[in-house]
Formats: C-alpha cells, structure tokens, sequence
C-alpha cells in the first residue's frame, strides 16, 4: 500500500492535479481527480522484495485497457482519457490510466434492457466460455459490428481465451443507465 501511495504522489505531481483516494483491488487502486469528472487507476507488477523472478501483478489489466482503447466508440468500454505504462522503482512496470469516472452498479438504477445485459455478464453459468464461443461462431459479423453490446461481447471472448474471467458487480459500473465493463479478466 506504501508503493501504491507513493506512486499515487508521483502521478498527481505529473499531471498537475490532486489526487483523492477511493479504492483498492488485487493490483490496482483508484483515485478521483479533485473538481473533475475523472479518476486515476494506479497499477503495476512488483518483483517481490527477496529479489526473485517471481512477480505479481495486473498483465490481465493492461490486455483489456489495450481492448477497451481500441473500442472507445463502443459504449459498454470506460472512456479512457489517457493511459502510461512506465518502470518505476519496485515494479517491474507500473501504469496510471485516466478515465471517465463511473458510478457503483445497482439494479434499482437501471432499465429492464440493461438488468438483462448485466445478468448474462453476471451470471456464471450463462456466460461459460465454451457457451460463449459457439455462440460467437455462429452470429453474423455484421451484427457483431452493428450491436455494440454484441461487438463488446466478441471482445470479452477474445479476452477468455488468453485471461480468466473476473465478471462481478465490482467489474461492471455505470455511467448513467449506460452499463461499463471495467475490469473483465484476471
């Protein structure tokens, strides 16, 4: 937690703004940027301090922020202002990513549409990846294009064939009614 605070320091001096602590995952913490509708991701891996190879950290993270930039048009992706992946000190990589600041999933503050999209995310059993790569054989890749929740859904299947799936309601927020998947892989 001290490295992460150190490095939550060194990035609020670089991009010139006061950074104000919200949360913390696995590898990863975020931080609201002060008077702005944005937050600041902190992550990276760390080699343990014994000095060996081994390493922890969020690879996972840094193949979806690939996705997610690559489809900023599609809305189920968080709006990513800036991203920088960096050596620093005790890690072996570590990244800051500026995005649009969502809001905590509930039910109670979304349409029926959006409750249905986010019991298939949310629903182990619906979601099985050998269920979701026949059914991505199968679907016109015009429609994958046109549907953005479908065209999100190809995404995520290409994820589970490299990453674990990490579907919960801590991994998908919102903006407005508008469902995001933020963290989708370990």
């Amino acid at each position: 937690m001290e490295d992460s605070r150190k490095f939550a320091k060194v990035v609020s001096e670089q991009l010139g703004v006061k950074l104000k602590y919200i949360s913390a995952g696995a590898f990863g913490s975020v931080y609201k940027i002060s008077g702005k509708n944005l937050v600041v991701k902190l992550g990276g891996t760390f080699v343990s301090p014994e000095g060996s190879s081994e390493y922890h950290g969020d690879d996972a993270y840094l193949h979806f922020l690939k996705e997610a930039c690559k489809h900023q048009t599609n809305p189920f992706f968080p709006k990513i202002k800036e991203a920088t992946i960096y050596q620093n000190g005790n890690y072996a990589y570590a990244y800051y990513v500026v995005m649009e600041r969502l809001t905590e999933f509930s039910y109670r503050r979304t349409n029926r549409v959006t409750q249905k999209m986010a019991d298939l995310l949310l629903d182990n059993d619906a979601i099985e990846i050998a269920s979701l790569t026949s059914l991505f054989a199968n679907i016109d890749p015009k429609l994958k294009k046109s549907s953005p929740f479908v065209s999100a859904l190809s995404v995520l299947n290409k994820l589970f064939e490299d990453h674990d799936e990490d579907l919960h309601g801590g991994n998908i927020m919102l903006r407005g009614k508008q469902l995001v998947i933020t963290d989708p892989i370990a």
